[in-house]
């Protein structure tokens, strides 16, 4: 995700620019939609462990 950000990718050969803008855009868009997944998926868990009861050991 941050290669897509810069405009680059890294095949084999090591790190390249990118000089289709197109392709530049679609991988940004590919890159911020993971990241908006992953972090609504991190909210999800963590409300979920939130809202469950503690479980106590007992002595």
């Amino acid at each position: 995700m941050k290669l897509a950000a810069r405009g680059v990718r890294d095949l084999d050969n090591g790190e390249e620019t990118i000089e289709d803008t197109a392709v530049v855009r679609q991988l940004q868009k590919q890159a911020r939609k993971v990241q908006m997944e992953a972090v609504g998926m991190g909210l999800g868990l963590t409300a979920l462990a939130i809202s469950l009861p503690r479980v106590r050991a007992k002595r």
